[in-house]
Order: structure tokens, then sequence, then C-alpha cells
């Protein structure tokens, strides 16, 4: 049985409520022992301030790293390995983890400008995987990262934290988001979501992890989160030593079932925890203490997208694709609008391979799924794609030939 404390926590109570989750499980000399090294990794993809609900509270971490110094560490490592193309270090200063930093017992760390481990694994879709070395040698891994939704996997907490946030860029792109000519899932494989869903299994459970304490004092949810989106302010603390119970909770409280948010399912069916509700512990504040209003990052409808454009949508089981198109075109509405250029996405592979219609239309695969019947037009690669830029830089190729194809623009 898995146990997870949850307490109400207001920012004036952190440090507080910190101690009392852990507490709760034992306290922290159960998990940190004289001489031991620590690492902390926190959620700090980008450079905006906590208080945004994108990244972790520096105030969080330093509680928990003066925890394990008291209880005997000899040192503490605060790494990051931020979102692709961002400084780690920098992302780090401007969120102020400069300031909890001393330089000798609690130090920081850019992973990415780290050494790496290859591992030979046997994963879902990965066979070897790069884990940074500092992970490897680590007494002790604290994983540490906010409540929020998440546009391609529903939700994103502990398990995605440190799997997606320990790897390189390099890794990012290819070994997490697939981007690049590669074939479509199959459908077996497919059962369990998109090649991201099934990495971050992969990683994940090739890597230490001792705590996870997740920073519920501000949530990140609606359009755009796990990066944009709205704040939310959940005013809550998590803990738990297994990874797969505290991420089934988290997910309740945004207002899914974690059976239904593939990357904690897989986690699950790897056998890294309990997912099962009626089968947790959870001490402290009960689930049903938190309820809000949750505009779900996740979307799928098609609602609100350029009246321009036409989706082909040929999705199944995965649909992470389809929701993270839908976001960029829902973002992006008014510029693509704005082109007066008719547009047809294909998303999915379940749907008839088309020729270009007669009504000259400019075409776009989204995805690799849909990659595997391109018949002219743009092709946005990934399983999902990772960047709104590559779709809308697609758009941009097309416009180029307007002209060959006979459509005129306001551009």
């Amino acid at each position: 049985m898995g146990k997870v404390a949850l307490l109400k926590c207001k920012p004036n109570q952190i440090k507080e409520k910190v101690h009392k989750a852990l507490d709760l499980l034992g306290g922290i000399s159960e998990y940190v022992k004289k001489d031991d090294m620590v690492v902390i990794k926190p959620n700090v993809l980008c450079a905006q301030d906590h208080e945004t609900g994108a990244t972790t509270s520096p105030v969080l971490v330093k509680s928990v790293a003066d925890m394990c110094l008291n209880a005997g560490a000899e040192k503490v490592i605060v790494a990051e390995s931020s979102n692709w193309g961002i400084d780690s270090m920098e992302a780090m200063k401007e969120c102020g983890y400069d300031k909890i930093a001393d330089g000798e017992k609690i130090v920081l760390m850019d992973l990415k400008k780290g050494e790496f481990v290859k591992k030979d694994i046997d994963g879902l879709v990965l066979k070897s995987i790069n884990i940074p070395k500092v992970l490897c040698d680590a007494d002790v891994v604290i994983n540490c990262p906010v409540l929020k939704a998440h546009t391609m996997t529903k939700v994103t907490i502990g398990i995605k934290n440190l799997s997606v946030g320990i790897s390189s860029d390099e890794d990012k792109q290819h070994s997490l988001h697939r981007i690049g000519l590669y074939p479509p899932l199959s459908d077996e494989m497919e059962k369990n979501g998109s090649w991201l869903d099934q990495a971050i299994c992969d990683i994940n459970s090739n890597t230490n992890t001792t705590l996870t304490v997740v920073d519920g004092i501000y949530g990140l949810h609606g359009k755009g989160a796990p990066l944009f989106g709205d704040k939310i302010n959940t005013n809550l603390i998590m803990a738990s030593d297994d990874r797969v119970s505290i991420d089934s909770v988290g997910s309740k409280i945004l207002g899914h079932d974690a059976m239904e948010v593939h990357h904690i399912r897989n986690s699950y069916n790897r056998g890294m925890g309990e997912i099962d509700l009626d089968k947790i512990e959870v001490v402290g504040d009960k689930i049903s203490d938190f309820k809000f209003d949750i505009n779900q990052s996740y979307n799928t409808s098609l609602n609100g997208i350029p009246s321009n454009v036409t989706v082909i949508n040929g999705c199944k089981n995965c649909k992470a694709c389809l929701s993270t198109m839908t976001y960029v075109l829902s973002r992006h509405k008014d510029e693509i609008e704005k082109m007066n250029i008719p547009i047809n996405v294909y998303v999915g592979k379940y749907f008839e391979d088309k020729k270009l219609p007669s009504d000259r239309r400019m075409h776009i695969y989204y995805g690799n799924c849909a990659g595997s019947h391109i018949y002219g037009g743009g092709f946005v690669p990934g399983c999902p794609p990772r960047s709104r830029r590559q779709f809308i830089q697609s758009i941009g190729a097309l416009d180029i030939y307007k002209q060959d194809e006979g459509l005129d623009t306001d551009r």
C-alpha cells in the first residue's frame, strides 16, 4: 500500500508544512543518513518565478535541503535540466535559487553540462537511456515537482519531472519526443500512449527516487500549461516515497483518473508503485478537501481553432498530437486566420491516404503517425511534436509558395 502525506499549505507555511509532511512519513531520518550525498531535483523548466505556478519554490527546496543537512547529509546538490534550449543555471538564478545555495553544503548543478551514464534497458520503447552520473552516484534522490496540468500528458507531477527534467536537450528531442524521420507507433504500442508517455516511464523507472515532495502552493492549468496557462492557488504540499501513488493523488486533484494518464499507468504496470486510490493511505488532509475548477490543458475538442483550418482527425487510442495541435491552433487563431489561406491539417494515422484535392488547400501532416501519409505539404515531426514553433514554421513555409498555389494572402 502506498502512503501519501497531503497537507493544506499557504505560501507563508512552506517550511512548517514540509517538515510536517515528512514527519507523517516517519521523518527525514528514515531516508537520509550521516554523510549521504543528496540530490534534489526541482522543476525549473524556465526562468519564471514560482508564484506563476510554473516552477518549484526555492523556499520549499531550501526547507528540504536543510532537513537533509540536519539529518547528517554531507552535501545537497540542487540539479536541473531546464526546457529544451534554456540555460538551466540561468533559469535557477532567475527563480532565486542562487540565494539558497552556499556553494559548499548546498550547490546548484546544470545537468545538461554534467556527465551522463549510458544504461541498456528493456523499456517500452527505449533500449538505452542516458542518466546524469550525479543521480547514479547519489545516496538519496528527492524529487520536488510542481502540481501542473499538461497539454501533451494531461498532468506533470513527479514521474515526468524525473525523466524529461533530467535529460539532455538531444534526448529531449529524440529519445523523448521522437523528433525526426521516424515511423509511427504500431497499433499495439499506441495502447500505452504516445512515444513520450512511454519514454517517460522508461527513464523514470530506471532512475533512483527516494522521496517525492510536491510543491502545490500554486498550480498551473489551462491553455499552454505547464509553461504558460493560468495560475491556480491549490495551497497544498504532498510527500511520499511511492512515486506512482503521489502522482495518482495529484492527478485526482487535477481532475484526472491516473489510470487514464498514460505515463502514470505505464509506471504502475511496470511495478513502480500503487495507483489505486482505494489502496493508497492518504495521511494529513483528505483528497476531498481539495476541489478546484480545473481548466484542462489536455484538450482534443478542436474548439477555438482558426476558421480557415480543417482538421482530418485520424487519432484513436493516443490523442497527444491532437491535443498539442489544438493548443497551437487556438493560441495562434488570429494570426492564422489573417493569412487567409485554407489549410488542411492531418493528425493521427487512421484515415484514408489522400492526394491533394482540387481545392488547392495547403496541407500539414502533424506528428509521426500523420507523417506516414504524407503526399505533399508540410510535416511537423514528433510523438508528439514538442514545439509550436515547428508548426508555425511549417505554415510559414507553405505560405512562401502561395503564389505557385494560386492563393492570395493578406500578409
